[in-house]
């Protein structure tokens, strides 16, 4: 499993705007092919000769293929003009980088979006996403159980943290 970077297979999915490939992943009995501004989703199967490749109407991709995670059964991704997205299988993407939008629209940081890496640490419930750049930023999603139910799903920004050197985590996250 990989990302192709000879460029030889950017353009193999064809949408209305017509950009490069920049991450593939899968999901459930779904697999994901993630342009700039468009995402498309492959089902089916080969022996059963019923493969199908419907491309989502939402003009949302991803930057690069780093930041494609897998988080309590949905991929999360990040689109350089809105932020973070999350899609389920079969299902359009939906925004869910609420409190955190502006420093995609404005990037005042200088924030060098292709470069940004991404982890899921499931140990401690959180997925946190590295973006280099003039003032580099940690966005960090927190999606812990809460006492009383649900989640609490809140975003953190960390600065002040130069991670261009890298990231150390242990085999437990």
């Amino acid at each position: 499993e990989g990302f192709p970077q000879d460029g030889l297979h950017e353009f193999r999915v064809t949408t209305k705007f017509n950009e490069e490939i920049r991450g593939m992943i899968a999901n459930k009995d779904s697999f994901f092919v993630f342009k700039e501004r468009s995402t498309a989703y492959l089902t089916g199967s080969l022996p059963e000769n019923d493969l199908a490749l419907e491309i989502l109407e939402a003009d949302v991709g991803t930057v690069c293929h780093k930041v494609l995670q897998e988080v309590q059964g949905a991929i999360f991704f990040m689109d350089k003009v809105g932020g973070f997205w999350s899609v389920v299988a079969g299902r359009l993407p939906v925004f869910i980088g609420y409190g955190i939008e502006n420093e995609f629209r404005e990037n005042s940081r200088g924030l060098n979006f292709r470069k940004a890496v991404a982890t899921n640490f499931r140990f401690d419930d959180k997925y946190v996403c590295h973006i280099p750049g003039d003032s580099p930023v940690f966005f960090t999603f927190d999606y812990a159980s809460l006492p009383a139910g649900g989640t609490r799903s809140a975003w953190l920004a960390w600065n002040g943290v130069n991670g261009n050197g890298g990231v150390l985590a242990t085999a437990d996250d």
